[in-house]
């Protein structure tokens, strides 16, 4: 059985790589989360939050 992956080994793995725009569905929690570390890592250019609830968007944007 393999170890499940955390977002931050999956973010040391792609040290390497650049995104020219990354898609996150879903931006709460773990999706901001993400968003978030692809920017601070600089990882890719521009992360887009996709969602359905406005809350969820307006926090994303902070």
């Amino acid at each position: 059985m393999t170890k499940p992956a955390s977002a931050a080994n999956m973010l040391a793995a792609m040290e390497t790589s650049s995104f020219s725009v990354v898609a996150i569905l879903g931006p709460g929690l773990i999706g901001g989360s993400l968003g978030l570390a692809l920017r601070q890592r600089r990882l890719a250019q521009r992360v887009v939050g996709i969602g359905h609830r406005a809350t969820s968007l307006a926090a994303a944007k902070r």
